[in-house]
């Protein structure tokens, strides 16, 4: 036996387009920030080195600091390629640095 009736709507809401504003980076209130936990430590590097998978896209990004008896890496972290466009996007945004393509030099 058929329903008989008005299919019920779904409700629509309009998506907020962004603003100029919203595009700008807000301050970060390091005080409101939760502590960090007593085991993560600050580390100082001198190089940083930036591995990327040909097969998958993951990308390791190594730390070394620079000690009298030589380089010792102080960090290794591995994240998805999309999430390492992010972080060098916000970087970059951050110190207020702006990427550009430069054609190389032929010898």
């Amino acid at each position: 036996m058929p329903i008989s009736g008005k299919p019920g709507r779904k409700k629509t809401t309009a998506k907020k387009q962004p603003s100029a504003s919203d595009s700008q980076l807000k301050p970060i209130d390091f005080a409101a920030l939760p502590p960090l936990p007593s085991d993560v430590q600050t580390i100082w590097v001198d190089r940083a080195q930036l591995l990327l998978r040909s097969d998958e896209p993951i990308a390791t990004i190594r730390f070394e600091t620079a000690l009298p008896e030589g380089r010792r890496e102080a960090a290794r972290i591995a994240m998805s390629v999309s999430h390492l466009r992010k972080l060098v996007d916000l970087i970059c945004r951050m110190i207020e640095y702006k990427p550009t393509d430069t054609p190389s030099k032929s010898a």
